[in-house]
């Protein structure tokens, strides 16, 4: 990025939320294959939304590595 940034500093900055939606994007991922059966099962879209959500929070970080 040594066109667009001035600094290392400032390119990690501009980079940083790239690798953060693609974390969470790994981590949605592998809640659906894990418990995909489970979700399916869910009537509603909010239901399933609140179940991702908190299994996502319940991976352990060597999972997504």
């Amino acid at each position: 990025m040594p066109l667009l940034c001035n600094s290392d500093h400032e390119a990690l900055e501009k980079e940083f939320p790239m690798y953060d939606g693609f974390y969470a994007f790994m981590q949605r991922k592998i809640v659906l294959d894990m418990h995909s059966s489970e979700i399916e099962a869910m009537k509603s879209r909010g239901e399933r939304r609140e179940f991702i959500k908190e299994k996502m929070g319940q991976l352990p970080s060597k999972m997504i590595k």
